[in-house]
């Protein structure tokens, strides 16, 4: 029995209305079978036809919708699994959420030339993380970052810029935090974060040079810089004792005598790129 007899049977013994419309469907339904389901395997074999991908019904509220898919779907003898509209677009929202998260839909763009610190670090971070990046080259040789374009984009005429989805950000540590955050990564444990912003040096210019470190100082794993005219020493600035003041004395007492002091601190920059090139 066609599904169009299947129908009328359907909704004489259900004693339902119908109309010309709901006819007109169930044929357009019969033919999507048939194209999609309907073929035997040689007529498969030796026609192809392009298979539909599915339809989308429309129509007010009561006009037999609902009733005509209900019969439509009982009517299939192939395998079949029913899902409310709501589940499927939840399910396509998470689909479409987690391989965005994973860089697969769209590519985030950043603006700036490679030979630019802060725009290195930035492609470092993606490459590092997989983060699928466009790196169009604006700013020194390349110019472009006094155009009206760019200057919406950012006033400060600067790059790096991100354009992730038409979502604009400028300043390389605020992009640099809100990749991390938008792709879950947890690049470093807070505590060895903090413990590397609270890093200092204390660099120590000697009055002459020395050819070693003396061994009474070895505790203090001092650096010897630019041939042995200079002493490093790395401590923690939020430690109750930095040990600067023994140092200091030490080295009084191995002889050897100070031209000048002065301290560093590791920047922000140079902690995120060095965590982007582990």
């Amino acid at each position: 029995m066609s599904l169009k007899k299947s129908y009328l049977k359907h909704c004489k013994d259900k004693d339902l209305e119908i109309n010309e419309n709901q006819i007109k469907i169930v044929q357009k339904l019969s033919e999507y079978y048939n194209l999609n389901f309907g073929q035997s395997f040689i007529k498969k074999l030796f026609k192809y036809k392009k298979n539909k991908l599915g339809f989308y019904l429309v129509g007010d509220v009561g006009v037999g919708k609902t009733m005509i898919l209900n019969f439509f779907f009982e009517s299939l003898k192939e395998k079949k699994s029913r899902l409310h509209f709501n589940e499927f677009m939840v399910g396509l929202h998470d689909f479409i959420f987690e391989n965005k998260k994973k860089g697969f839909f769209m590519a985030i763009k950043i603006y700036g030339r490679l030979s630019s610190a802060n725009v290195q670090k930035i492609i470092w971070f993606c490459e590092y993380a997989n983060i699928n990046v466009i790196n169009l080259n604006y700013g020194g040789i390349h110019g472009k970052t006094q155009t009206i374009e760019f200057k919406d984009m950012n006033p400060n005429s600067r790059v790096p810029v991100l354009d992730d989805d038409n979502f604009i950000l400028y300043e390389s540590n605020a992009i640099l935090r809100y990749l991390s955050k938008k792709f879950d990564i947890l690049v470093e444990e807070k505590k060895e974060l903090l413990s590397k912003m609270g890093s200092k040096t204390l660099t120590i210019e000697l009055a002459s040079k020395i050819k070693s470190i003396p061994k009474s100082l070895s505790s203090y794993h001092l650096q010897l810089l630019n041939n042995g005219e200079k002493l490093a020493f790395n401590y923690k600035s939020n430690d109750e004792s930095t040990g600067i003041t023994s140092l200091l004395m030490d080295i009084k007492k191995a002889g050897i005598k100070l031209a000048d002091l002065s301290t560093s601190q590791t920047s922000l920059e140079e902690i995120f790129v060095d965590m982007v090139n582990k």
